[in-house]
């Protein structure tokens, strides 16, 4: 396994509306070989509390990106969370 990535991401606060660049952890979680060699599939999550405007907001954005071909930029492809949304 290539072991840990990261990934810097935006992320939009539900409650006032803030943006945030956050840099997420990446653990490779899967692998797969297909013609140009192996895709690779990670998970990372981020939780912080958001300071736009004194919103205090608790926010948690959980990620799953792959990267294919190997080398490539790696692609989130599903998001899901609470208090705010990858944007």
């Amino acid at each position: 396994m290539k072991g840990t990535e990261y990934m810097k991401v935006c992320v939009i606060c539900d409650k006032c509306g803030k943006k945030h660049s956050v840099e997420i952890d990446l653990d490779q979680v899967d692998s797969y070989e297909r013609g140009m060699g192996p895709e690779i599939f990670y998970e990372g999550e981020a939780e912080f509390i958001c300071d736009g405007c004194n919103c205090g907001n608790k926010i948690n954005v959980q990620i799953q990106a792959s990267e294919y071909p190997e080398g490539d930029e790696i692609r989130v492809y599903n998001s899901f969370g609470s208090g705010g949304q990858i944007c």
